[in-house]
């Protein structure tokens, strides 16, 4: 009979155990899929950071050059201007299919990868 019950407390012990290690094992997996998640969030605003000064330069390029065949600064960096404006008002448009939707899809497949 004794044996029997130091059986049941070795069983129980081991599962308690086993337990503790599964609670380890997930804040370990969440605590990885989290880093993951972040890293790239920092990265892709790293990239956007670059885009967005790539732009600037493009814009700046471009209205100088519209302003050499206009004969006029201001038309130039009114025509860059209106041109961004027009992008900026169709990504706003899009912004579910552009933005959230990629983003949302990115996180679910880094969480339930």
């Amino acid at each position: 009979m004794r044996n029997t019950f130091t059986k049941i407390e070795e069983i129980i012990t081991d599962s308690k155990d086993l337990i503790a290690t599964q609670i380890e094992l997930y804040k370990l997996e969440i605590a990885e899929k989290s880093a993951l998640v972040i890293s790239s969030f920092i990265l892709i605003l790293i990239g956007i950071i670059f885009f967005l000064l790539f732009m600037i330069f493009i814009g700046i390029s471009f209205a100088y050059l519209i302003s050499n065949y206009l004969q006029s600064n201001v038309l130039g960096f009114f025509i860059v201007g209106l041109l961004f404006l027009l992008i900026n008002i169709f990504i706003f448009t899009k912004r579910n299919s552009f933005i959230r939707v990629p983003i949302i899809n990115y996180i679910l497949k880094v969480i339930f990868k």
